[in-house]
Parts: structure tokens; C-alpha cells; sequence
């Protein structure tokens, strides 16, 4: 049978060995970085100094041109604008009205059959 005082003689064994392997072992020991003082310098560079960046003109530039070539290709070669719609357009405009038309009738073809199918049902009802 173990005690109490032989529990704790051992706690005591057990922490004295654990404090001696601490003290073995070097702490670590913060030490600031070793910067280097760099000479400070202008960069003789349009697109990184301050400024409208060169790249931001460019981009600038092309979206000047892409707007310009979008207005011209909808003018004509004498000004003329192009119509807005074609026949083209407006047979599929036309194509997608009916669907639609064709499915608003199909759903109110079935609303209308469904209650007629509970008034007959209903009916049946009274009979029985």
C-alpha cells in the first residue's frame, strides 16, 4: 500500500529532476534583426514615381479606341446608323412570344380542367 508522504516524496523527486534539465538547457534569447541601412534613392521611372502611371494612360488610351471603333462600326460608311432591330431579330422576338403565349395558355388550359375535375368530383360527392 502507498501513503500519502511516499506520493509526495516522489512528486518532489519527480519535480527536483525536472527542474535540473531546465537548468540545463539554455534559454532562447530574443535578439533584434540585424538590418542593413540601404541608401535611400529616386527611381528615375514614370510608372512607379508619383504621378498618372504609364500603364494607366495606356489602359486609358485603349478604352478611347475601343469606344471610338464601337461608335464607327455602328454608323454606316456615310454616317448612316445601322436600324436596331433586323428581320433576324425580330422572327426569334417573334418565335419567343408565341412559346410564351403557347405555355400561358397550356397552364390556364390545365387550371381550367383541374377545376372542373373537382366540380365533378364535388358533385359525386352529393350523390353518394
Amino acid at each position: 500500500m502507498v501513503t500519502g508522504d511516499q506520493l509526495k516524496a516522489k512528486a518532489d523527486r519527480f519535480h527536483e529532476e525536472m527542474d535540473k534539465k531546465k537548468s540545463q538547457k539554455t534559454k532562447t534569447k530574443p535578439q533584434s534583426p540585424n538590418f542593413i541601412k540601404r541608401p535611400s534613392r529616386v527611381l528615375n521611372r514614370d510608372y512607379i514615381n508619383e504621378g498618372e502611371s504609364m500603364r494607366a494612360l495606356q489602359k486609358e488610351k485603349q478604352a478611347a479606341a475601343l469606344r471610338k471603333l464601337a461608335a464607327s462600326a455602328k454608323e454606316g460608311p456615310a454616317g448612316e446608323k445601322n436600324p436596331v432591330s433586323t428581320k433576324a431579330v425580330q422572327k426569334t422576338q417573334e418565335k419567343r412570344r408565341e412559346e410564351i403565349q403557347a405555355k400561358k395558355k397550356a397552364e390556364e388550359d390545365a387550371k381550367a380542367e383541374e377545376a372542373e375535375r373537382i366540380r365533378r368530383q364535388n358533385a359525386m360527392k352529393g350523390r353518394v
